[in-house]
């Protein structure tokens, strides 16, 4: 009887050393998902357990991330929610998101907020970084919203080498508010931040709120791609018009606009986005690569109108950690061919990426072609009536207003030039303009039309003095109608 009671006492002592212990905290967790990858939304699931390696259920607990750069622990949020305290569940889990923007390992502690006397669980988790990341500027808010949303299934990938993030401007309050999103680790869409008002996706100063979003991440290449209708340069100076049309706003993003938020980000964060890309109609002209030449080091437009569709955006999975600029113009450009092959488009197309760091060569060779072309305007007075009249037919156009044909291709123009002018002077520039191009400026190009001679860039070449006067206003706006001499020769051309 004496030994039944004492293995009673023994019993109980035991559970209170057991109970004991659990209050002192011998908690631990199991690990389900402990990885994540910059830019992504990343869900973490942990298992809590007391010291007899039970699910903990039921229980209020916070999340704390170690600082290492103040030497402090702060709480967590959860990415997507916002949430602070978290419950476990039946079986002890608790799931929380987050949003790493740089790669490492972070260290966080679990807290037992039922059982102050508790010690924190610490655990840790593994970020991967990111070698492509995009901002996407799906300027949505007019007629082409109905293809904004093919283009974000598109876009949806687990890819981990890349990083997407979308601002989306929509038209229709039906369809929620405009919101800015990312990728989750399953390659589905979700919002970090929404708008309660309809946003102004022409608006230079939300540009930069959104660019500087963007640059708050850390990936080794950087892009920005506009998608919307797109007007070339025209109508730069009437702030109304070029591209990312907002419809509800009347507004939309400018050529110097664009230009002027990227030159103030970069410099704010000392970086230059590796390309800047345009899904929209007619924004392959050499003034606008002009003009971005110090907010990029790549540049990827069509000169042609682009069809509804627009890019095919599973070219985002096809990239990995290896991949350069020349491997994304690639795939950016095959994947729309492609699709417009498979749909059965018959119409011109063109997609070209370039370097803008030779830019400003091609400059210059155009400037000296206009003074060639002045200087020979001066001294034969037929030469001008031969431009206009016989070989401006011929010349590949890339983009009309109305009825007047405006931009056409520099290469072409200059081949027809010599083919009928005898200007040794004339060979030169071009030979020269050959080798700039082909060897330096194009990176990757692809073009639907029956004109061999082109960059694929369009050059604005108006045929009569009205329209020249019509978009004198817009072509002041621009650098490279100030650092070329472009102007004199079309002054020269079309004022009598």
């Amino acid at each position: 009887k004496k030994v039944h009671m004492f293995l009673l006492a023994l019993i109980l002592v035991m559970i209170v050393f057991l109970t004991s212990c659990a209050k002192l905290g011998n908690y631990k967790i199991l690990g389900i998902d402990v990885v994540g990858n910059v830019g992504k939304i990343s869900y973490i699931t942990l298992r809590y357990l007391n010291p007899l390696n039970q699910s903990v259920s039921d229980v209020p607990v916070k999340v704390e991330l170690f600082d290492e750069t103040q030497n402090e622990w702060k709480e967590v949020s959860d990415a997507l929610t916002g949430q602070k305290i978290f419950q476990t569940d039946e079986m002890g889990n608790i799931t929380f998101s987050i949003l790493p923007k740089t790669a490492g390992i972070y260290k966080f502690r679990l807290l037992n907020i039922a059982d102050i006397t508790s010690m924190p669980v610490e655990f840790s988790v593994n970020v991967g970084g990111v070698t492509w990341g995009f901002l996407i500027w799906l300027a949505a808010d007019n007629d082409l919203e109905p293809y904004s949303y093919l283009d974000l299934e598109e876009m949806r990938t687990q890819n981990p080498d890349v990083f997407i993030m979308v601002m989306h401007d929509k038209y229709s309050n039906s369809n929620g508010n405009d919101s800015l999103m990312l990728l989750d680790e399953n390659g589905e869409f979700k919002e970090i931040k929404t708008f309660g008002m309809d946003i102004n996706s022409g608006s230079l100063e939300f540009l930069k709120e959104i660019l500087e979003d963007f640059y708050a991440f850390n990936m080794e290449k950087s892009g920005l791609i506009i998608w919307n209708h797109g007007n070339s340069w025209v109508d730069d100076s009437n702030f109304n018009l070029a591209v990312g049309y907002d419809f509800t706003k009347q507004d939309a993003l400018t050529t110097k606009e664009i230009g002027g938020a990227l030159e103030y980000v970069n410099s704010e964060y000392g970086r230059t986005l590796d390309f800047i890309g345009f899904d929209a109609c007619n924004m392959g002209t050499i003034e606008i690569a002009y003009e971005l030449r110090n907010c990029a080091k790549y540049f990827v437009a069509s000169a042609f109108t682009e069809p509804a569709f627009g890019w095919d955006y599973t070219f985002l999975s096809a990239l990995n950690h290896d991949s350069g600029i020349y491997d994304l113009a690639r795939d950016i450009i095959d994947s729309y061919f492609e699709f417009y092959e498979w749909l059965g488009y018959t119409g011109e197309l063109s997609l070209g990426a370039y370097d803008l760091s030779k830019i400003q060569d091609i400059a210059y060779e155009i400037s000296k072609l206009s003074n060639e072309l002045t200087e020979s305007m001066s001294m034969d007075e037929n030469l001008r009536s031969s431009i206009i009249n016989e070989y401006y037919p011929q010349l590949l156009q890339y983009y009309s207003c109305q009825d007047c044909m405006q931009m056409i291709d520099i290469l072409d123009f200059l081949n027809v030039l010599c083919k009928n002018v005898d200007d040794l002077n004339l060979l030169d520039i071009r030979n020269n303009l050959l080798n700039v191009v082909f060897e330096d400026f194009i990176v990757y190009k692809r073009m639907y039309t029956s004109y061999f001679w082109n960059t694929g860039l369009g050059l604005f070449l108006p045929n009569n003095l009205d329209t020249y006067q019509q978009r004198l206003d817009d072509m002041l706006e621009l650098e490279f109608y100030k650092d070329t001499s472009w102007k004199n020769f079309l002054e020269s051309l079309l004022i009598q």
